[in-house]
């Protein structure tokens, strides 16, 4: 089904999806999300540098087909504000050149001889294809992998 088909409800449950889908894949913990958000900071995502110093970055959801310039300002300044190294705007639509140019004005973040766009732009449609953040050395902070249980012998239920 083309994500242009989809009802306004569906649109949200995809993005929510694609988020939780983003945290998944990078080791994260899945997050309820709450609609309609009201913050430019809607999640977090937490990674390590080239130094093993923890970071952060601030993600931002939005569904609707009203995108604009503006809110990749507000994602901007609350990535600023909040000193996270890196911001990234999810969003259903394809984003306009306009909040393109201000995505591409947030510089880049370095680490490790590595540059890293500072607010970074995906589509729903995008992260479904399998494209991902672009985060250094994909270092992730997610749960440590529990050890794996003794099989060879179960015992009784009764």
């Amino acid at each position: 089904m083309a994500i242009g088909a989809l009802s306004a409800r569906q649109c949200r449950d995809a993005l929510c999806l694609t988020s939780c889908s983003i945290r998944v894949t990078l080791g994260e913990a899945p997050r309820p999300h709450q609609w309609p958000m009201v913050s430019a900071a809607e999640d977090y995502l937490h990674f390590r540098d080239a130094d093993k110093k923890p970071q952060f970055g601030i993600v931002s959801v939005k569904g609707g087909e009203n995108i604009n310039p503006a809110m990749v300002r507000d994602l901007k300044g609350t990535k600023d504000r909040e000193k996270a190294a890196l911001g990234l705007f999810l969003t259903l639509n394809p984003p306009s050149r306009e909040m393109t140019k201000e995505a591409v004005s947030a510089g880049f973040y370095q680490t490790g001889g590595m540059k890293f766009p500072r607010l970074q732009i995906l589509t729903a449609a995008e992260v479904l294809e399998g494209k991902r953040p672009q985060l250094p050395f994909g270092f992730s902070e997610g749960f440590k992998q529990a050890p794996r249980e003794n099989t060879e012998k179960q015992g009784k239920l009764f």
